[in-house]
């Protein structure tokens, strides 16, 4: 795409046959294999068939595409990118396939793989090991018994460490054993082409080997809110979760300021995603928007502003930016 000086937007027929087939080949790299061993929970069963895809692409009538006096957006982040949900297209970006640490963002990928390998409703006992987790914590207490479906809500919503590692250990089924989660994490990513995303803990603490990009996170974050109970959590703006007891409560408020009414960052029309933050990731954001009856994806990583606002405060410029900046055009 081209800024400002592009003064030719409109595309031949045989420019859509060329974008349908680049849409295609993007949809078979991105996604999740159609076989067994796929990690994404009913990820073989609602793979279309040749046929369906084929039928699919062809329906597409329009594209997202800037507006012709658009310049490109100021974001203070070392690497971002804003992209179509429907067809993975990049709008904008910088840096947008430089594999970076990710921090919490890659609690997209925990709570992918611990829905395909765990079921809600199981019950599962906390060990001494969560509580002991550094940063953000939902405050999980040792001995509690408490749910799957609460331990992704803490992990998703208050971004807990805690209910991270406690989920890894639901599914080793071992106290203190997180190595196995995290080995169905990176199968995640290699079965999902996300070829330059690897994990090295369940919460994203560990920033030398928990890696990805802006590109790959934004497609994690499409798959994501395919599954509509993670994409009703990503959005959730407050809860409180108990233990099975009711004894134990844990108040839930979302990290992601742009969903928050009281926030000066809000924006109604965004869905989620994910806040991420360690020394070496900086200050990130996964986030989506609906924009005309399109979902945006927008990924901030490391803004150049350290705050607690500062990743807020770019996407939502980046969103506003799309808000003002693009059109849709019809092939």
């Amino acid at each position: 795409m081209q800024f400002a000086s592009n003064t030719d937007t409109r595309k031949s027929p045989i420019s859509k046959f060329i974008g349908i087939g680049l849409l295609l080949l993007a949809v078979v790299l991105i996604s999740p294999k159609p076989n067994s061993s796929a990690l994404v929970s009913g990820s073989s069963s609602n793979q279309p068939t040749d046929s369906s895809l084929s039928e699919q692409l062809n329906s597409i009538e329009d594209y997202v595409t800037l507006s012709p006096k658009a310049k490109k957006p100021l974001i203070y982040a070392k690497q971002y990118v804003l992209l179509d949900a429907d067809t993975a297209e990049v709008i904008v970006s910088q840096g947008e396939d430089t594999p970076v640490p990710i921090a919490s963002t890659t609690k997209m990928t925990t709570a992918l793989v611990a829905l395909s390998k765990l079921p809600l409703d199981k019950i599962i006992t906390v060990s001494n090991k969560p509580q002991t987790i550094q940063g953000s914590k939902i405050g999980l207490k040792s001995g509690e018994k408490i749910t799957v479906r609460s331990l992704i809500q803490g992990l998703l919503i208050y971004s807990g460490n805690d209910a991270a590692f406690a989920l890894a250990e639901a599914y080793a089924d071992e106290p203190g054993n997180y190595t196995l989660f995290v080995k169905a994490m990176n199968d995640f990513a290699t079965s999902n082409h996300l070829t330059h995303t690897t994990y090295g803990d369940p919460a994203g603490l560990d920033d030398e080997v928990g890696r990805s990009t802006p590109r790959e996170l934004a497609n994690v974050a499409r798959m994501l809110l395919q599954e509509p109970f993670l994409a009703k959590t990503v959005a959730t703006q407050e809860l409180t979760i108990t233990s099975i007891d009711g004894l134990i409560s844990h108040p839930l408020k979302n990290t992601n300021r742009l969903i928050i009414p009281d926030s000066p960052y809000y924006l109604s029309n965004t869905l989620g995603v994910k806040t991420g933050f360690t020394l070496d990731a900086g200050h990130s954001l996964v986030s989506a928007y609906k924009w005309q009856d399109r979902v945006l994806i927008g990924v901030v990583m490391n803004t150049t502003e350290s705050t607690n606002v500062a990743s807020a405060q770019e996407m939502n410029k980046l969103f506003r930016w799309a808000d003002t900046s693009l059109i849709l055009r019809q092939y």
